[in-house]
C-alpha cells in the first residue's frame, strides 16, 4: 500500500500511535468490503476475523 508518506507502510496501522493505551492494538482490512461490512457477502469473514482477535486476547469462551 503506497501512503505517500515514506514513514507510514499503513494509514490504518499508523492510527495505532495515536492511542497508545489501545492494547493490543491490530489492523485488518478486508478486500472488497466498504464502509458497511454488514451488508457484503464476505463479511462472515470480517466477523471471524474480529472473534479471532477477541478470543486470541482473552475476550472468548473459556
Amino acid at each position: 500500500m503506497n501512503t505517500g508518506l515514506p514513514d507510514v507502510v499503513s494509514i490504518p496501522a499508523a492510527v495505532g500511535e495515536h492511542f497508545p493505551s489501545a492494547s493490543p492494538f491490530s489492523v485488518f482490512l478486508q478486500s472488497e468490503t466498504e464502509h458497511v461490512v454488514n451488508l457484503h457477502c464476505n463479511s462472515p469473514a470480517v466477523y471471524e476475523e474480529i472473534a479471532g482477535f477477541l478470543i486470541k486476547n482473552g475476550f472468548g469462551p473459556e
